[in-house]
Protein backbone atom coordinates (compact mmCIF):
# COMPACT_ATOMS: atom_id res chain seq x y z
CA UNK A 1 0.00 0.00 0.00
CA UNK A 2 2.83 1.90 0.96
CA UNK A 3 4.55 1.42 -2.39
CA UNK A 4 1.33 2.26 -4.32
CA UNK A 5 0.75 5.66 -2.41
CA UNK A 6 4.80 6.86 -3.15
CA UNK A 7 4.08 5.87 -6.43
CA UNK A 8 1.06 7.65 -7.06
CA UNK A 9 3.11 10.77 -4.89
CA UNK A 10 5.40 10.88 -7.30
CA UNK A 11 3.46 10.90 -10.65
CA UNK A 12 2.17 13.66 -9.58
CA UNK A 13 5.65 15.56 -8.96
CA UNK A 14 6.73 14.67 -11.43
CA UNK A 15 3.30 16.12 -13.79
CA UNK A 16 3.83 19.48 -12.07
CA UNK A 17 7.93 19.75 -12.68
CA UNK A 18 6.69 18.60 -16.31
CA UNK A 19 4.11 21.56 -16.20
CA UNK A 20 6.72 24.21 -14.34
CA UNK A 21 9.34 23.13 -16.91
CA UNK A 22 6.80 24.21 -20.08
CA UNK A 23 7.09 27.62 -17.54
CA UNK A 24 3.02 27.22 -16.87
CA UNK A 25 1.37 26.48 -13.79
CA UNK A 26 -2.38 25.73 -13.90
CA UNK A 27 -4.98 25.89 -11.30
CA UNK A 28 -7.72 23.38 -11.27
CA UNK A 29 -6.55 21.75 -14.53
CA UNK A 30 -3.27 20.15 -15.72
CA UNK A 31 -3.75 21.90 -19.37
CA UNK A 32 -2.66 25.43 -18.71
CA UNK A 33 -3.02 27.66 -21.67
CA UNK A 34 -1.12 30.59 -20.92
CA UNK A 35 2.10 31.70 -17.63
CA UNK A 36 -0.77 31.30 -14.75
CA UNK A 37 -4.22 29.44 -15.64
CA UNK A 38 -6.49 30.01 -12.88
CA UNK A 39 -9.74 27.68 -14.13
CA UNK A 40 -12.97 28.12 -12.30
CA UNK A 41 -14.87 25.70 -10.63
CA UNK A 42 -18.49 26.61 -11.57
CA UNK A 43 -20.07 23.13 -10.49
CA UNK A 44 -19.09 23.69 -6.65
CA UNK A 45 -21.18 26.43 -5.43
CA UNK A 46 -19.73 26.48 -2.32
CA UNK A 47 -16.27 27.71 -3.06
CA UNK A 48 -15.40 31.46 -5.20
CA UNK A 49 -13.68 31.63 -7.51
CA UNK A 50 -11.85 34.69 -7.82
CA UNK A 51 -8.24 35.97 -7.96
CA UNK A 52 -7.19 38.70 -4.73
CA UNK A 53 -4.13 40.34 -5.38
CA UNK A 54 -2.70 42.02 -2.83
CA UNK A 55 -4.23 44.48 0.05
CA UNK A 56 -3.05 47.25 1.52
CA UNK A 57 -4.42 50.57 2.49
CA UNK A 58 -2.61 53.56 0.96
CA UNK A 59 -0.16 54.50 3.85
CA UNK A 60 0.86 51.18 3.77
CA UNK A 61 1.31 51.45 -0.02
CA UNK A 62 3.26 54.79 0.31
CA UNK A 63 5.13 53.21 2.99
CA UNK A 64 7.02 50.85 0.80
CA UNK A 65 7.69 53.61 -1.77
CA UNK A 66 11.61 52.51 -1.80
CA UNK A 67 11.31 48.99 -2.85
CA UNK A 68 9.27 49.80 -5.89
CA UNK A 69 11.53 50.51 -8.61
CA UNK A 70 11.66 49.55 -12.57
CA UNK A 71 11.49 45.83 -12.01
CA UNK A 72 7.67 46.15 -10.19
CA UNK A 73 6.52 48.05 -13.01
CA UNK A 74 3.24 46.54 -13.87
CA UNK A 75 2.65 45.27 -10.18
CA UNK A 76 -0.82 45.32 -9.41
CA UNK A 77 -2.15 45.78 -5.69
CA UNK A 78 -5.83 46.57 -4.32
CA UNK A 79 -6.27 49.18 -2.07
CA UNK A 80 -8.78 48.82 0.45
CA UNK A 81 -8.73 52.70 2.69
CA UNK A 82 -7.58 56.01 1.95
CA UNK A 83 -5.67 57.09 4.82
CA UNK A 84 -2.36 58.95 5.56
CA UNK A 85 -0.96 61.37 3.09
CA UNK A 86 0.10 60.55 -0.25
CA UNK A 87 3.32 60.68 -1.38
CA UNK A 88 4.36 61.46 -5.09
CA UNK A 89 4.32 57.69 -6.57
CA UNK A 90 0.78 57.04 -4.68
CA UNK A 91 -0.62 60.73 -5.57
CA UNK A 92 -2.92 59.02 -7.89
CA UNK A 93 -4.87 57.09 -5.34
CA UNK A 94 -7.51 58.77 -4.18
CA UNK A 95 -10.21 56.19 -3.97
CA UNK A 96 -10.51 52.67 -3.32
CA UNK A 97 -10.17 49.90 -5.94
CA UNK A 98 -7.32 48.33 -8.00
CA UNK A 99 -3.71 49.81 -8.95
CA UNK A 100 -1.16 49.36 -11.26
CA UNK A 101 2.82 50.52 -10.56
CA UNK A 102 3.76 52.37 -13.60
CA UNK A 103 7.27 52.36 -14.05
CA UNK A 104 8.00 55.66 -16.52
CA UNK A 105 6.18 57.57 -14.43
CA UNK A 106 6.94 56.35 -11.07
CA UNK A 107 3.30 56.58 -9.85
CA UNK A 108 1.01 54.03 -9.47
CA UNK A 109 -2.13 54.36 -11.60
CA UNK A 110 -5.76 53.10 -11.44
CA UNK A 111 -7.53 50.23 -13.09
CA UNK A 112 -10.70 49.10 -12.64
CA UNK A 113 -12.68 50.34 -9.49
CA UNK A 114 -9.81 52.97 -8.72
CA UNK A 115 -10.27 56.56 -9.20
CA UNK A 116 -10.09 58.26 -12.68
CA UNK A 117 -6.41 60.33 -12.95
CA UNK A 118 -8.35 64.14 -13.91
CA UNK A 119 -5.45 65.53 -16.79
CA UNK A 120 -7.99 67.94 -17.83
CA UNK A 121 -7.54 72.00 -17.32
CA UNK A 122 -9.57 71.87 -13.99
CA UNK A 123 -6.84 69.32 -11.93
CA UNK A 124 -3.68 71.53 -13.02
CA UNK A 125 -2.10 73.60 -15.68
CA UNK A 126 -0.21 71.83 -18.76
CA UNK A 127 1.29 72.45 -22.12
CA UNK A 128 -0.62 71.97 -25.75
CA UNK A 129 1.35 69.31 -27.22
CA UNK A 130 0.59 71.07 -30.59
CA UNK A 131 -2.33 73.30 -32.12
CA UNK A 132 -5.51 72.66 -31.02
CA UNK A 133 -8.82 73.18 -32.66
CA UNK A 134 -12.18 73.58 -31.41
CA UNK A 135 -15.18 73.67 -33.29
CA UNK A 136 -18.27 75.10 -32.04
CA UNK A 137 -20.61 73.80 -34.38
CA UNK A 138 -23.06 76.30 -33.68
CA UNK A 139 -22.82 76.28 -30.00
CA UNK A 140 -21.90 78.97 -27.68
CA UNK A 141 -18.84 79.02 -25.75
CA UNK A 142 -19.80 80.12 -22.45
CA UNK A 143 -17.09 81.50 -19.86
CA UNK A 144 -18.30 82.11 -16.45
CA UNK A 145 -15.42 84.53 -14.50
CA UNK A 146 -17.41 85.72 -11.55
CA UNK A 147 -15.05 87.68 -9.97
CA UNK A 148 -12.24 85.70 -11.66
CA UNK A 149 -10.14 86.74 -14.34
CA UNK A 150 -8.90 85.87 -18.02
CA UNK A 151 -5.41 86.81 -18.85
CA UNK A 152 -3.45 86.57 -21.74
CA UNK A 153 -0.03 86.54 -21.59
CA UNK A 154 -0.21 87.78 -17.83
CA UNK A 155 -1.15 91.71 -18.74
CA UNK A 156 -4.51 91.71 -20.76
CA UNK A 157 -7.19 90.50 -18.97
CA UNK A 158 -11.12 89.84 -19.36
CA UNK A 159 -13.50 89.74 -16.54
CA UNK A 160 -16.98 88.79 -15.60
CA UNK A 161 -19.53 88.35 -18.35
CA UNK A 162 -18.17 91.52 -20.51
CA UNK A 163 -19.34 90.17 -23.95
CA UNK A 164 -23.16 90.44 -24.08
CA UNK A 165 -25.58 91.69 -26.20
CA UNK A 166 -26.07 95.76 -26.53
CA UNK A 167 -28.17 96.60 -23.94
CA UNK A 168 -30.32 100.45 -24.46
CA UNK A 169 -30.48 102.28 -21.53
CA UNK A 170 -33.37 105.27 -21.63
CA UNK A 171 -33.31 106.96 -18.45
CA UNK A 172 -31.30 109.89 -17.51
CA UNK A 173 -29.44 108.05 -14.70
CA UNK A 174 -28.12 104.76 -14.77
CA UNK A 175 -26.02 102.26 -13.08
CA UNK A 176 -24.24 99.41 -15.27
CA UNK A 177 -25.53 95.88 -15.03
CA UNK A 178 -22.77 92.50 -14.14
CA UNK A 179 -23.73 91.22 -17.44
CA UNK A 180 -23.35 95.15 -19.47
CA UNK A 181 -20.29 95.36 -21.96
CA UNK A 182 -21.51 97.73 -24.62
CA UNK A 183 -24.48 100.18 -23.26
CA UNK A 184 -26.75 102.33 -25.65
CA UNK A 185 -28.00 105.44 -24.14
CA UNK A 186 -30.57 107.36 -25.40
CA UNK A 187 -31.35 108.96 -21.89
CA UNK A 188 -31.71 112.83 -22.15
CA UNK A 189 -28.53 113.66 -20.07
CA UNK A 190 -27.06 112.60 -16.88
CA UNK A 191 -24.92 109.89 -14.97
CA UNK A 192 -24.15 106.45 -15.08
CA UNK A 193 -22.86 104.31 -11.66
CA UNK A 194 -20.04 102.43 -12.51
CA UNK A 195 -19.39 99.68 -10.14
CA UNK A 196 -16.36 99.94 -7.57
CA UNK A 197 -12.87 99.52 -10.36
CA UNK A 198 -11.43 97.64 -7.01
CA UNK A 199 -13.62 94.72 -7.54
CA UNK A 200 -13.53 94.89 -11.55
CA UNK A 201 -10.07 95.15 -12.58
CA UNK A 202 -9.79 94.29 -16.38
CA UNK A 203 -13.59 94.77 -17.10
CA UNK A 204 -14.34 97.17 -19.75
CA UNK A 205 -17.34 99.04 -20.90
CA UNK A 206 -18.63 100.75 -23.95
CA UNK A 207 -21.17 103.30 -24.47
CA UNK A 208 -22.90 104.71 -27.57
CA UNK A 209 -24.52 108.42 -26.69
CA UNK A 210 -27.64 108.94 -29.08
CA UNK A 211 -28.54 112.65 -28.30
CA UNK A 212 -27.73 113.67 -25.18
CA UNK A 213 -24.32 113.97 -22.78
CA UNK A 214 -23.46 111.02 -20.49
CA UNK A 215 -21.22 111.40 -17.48
CA UNK A 216 -19.20 108.63 -17.10
CA UNK A 217 -17.08 109.61 -13.98
CA UNK A 218 -14.28 107.93 -15.49
CA UNK A 219 -10.99 110.10 -15.95
CA UNK A 220 -9.25 111.23 -18.79
CA UNK A 221 -10.93 112.65 -22.34
CA UNK A 222 -14.47 110.92 -22.84
CA UNK A 223 -15.20 110.58 -19.77
CA UNK A 224 -18.47 112.82 -21.04
CA UNK A 225 -19.41 110.82 -23.43
CA UNK A 226 -21.15 113.41 -26.14
CA UNK A 227 -24.24 112.71 -28.58
CA UNK A 228 -23.92 111.16 -31.42
CA UNK A 229 -20.36 109.58 -30.09
CA UNK A 230 -18.86 106.76 -28.13
CA UNK A 231 -16.18 106.02 -25.50
CA UNK A 232 -14.80 103.12 -23.83
CA UNK A 233 -13.70 102.89 -20.12
CA UNK A 234 -11.76 99.87 -18.38
CA UNK A 235 -10.54 99.68 -14.55
CA UNK A 236 -7.08 98.96 -13.85
CA UNK A 237 -8.17 98.11 -10.07
CA UNK A 238 -7.96 101.45 -8.60
CA UNK A 239 -9.81 103.94 -10.93
CA UNK A 240 -11.95 103.47 -14.02
CA UNK A 241 -10.31 105.66 -16.98
CA UNK A 242 -11.23 106.19 -20.55
CA UNK A 243 -9.24 103.97 -22.87
CA UNK A 244 -8.26 107.26 -25.02
CA UNK A 245 -6.07 107.53 -22.33
CA UNK A 246 -4.13 104.84 -21.89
Amino acid sequence: MKKILLTATMLVCFTAISKAQQGRVGINTTTPATTLDVVADPTNTSKPDALLVPRLTRAQLTAKDAVYIAAQNGALAFVTTIDGTASTKTANITAVGFYYYDSPSTTWKPLGGGASVDTSIYAGDGVLAGPRTVNQSNNNLTFTTGTGQFIVNGTSNLKGAQYTNIRVEPNANFSVQPGDYMIHYTGSGGTVTLPAAATEQGRELCFYVETATLNTGALGNGGNAQPGYGTCIISNGTIWITKSAL
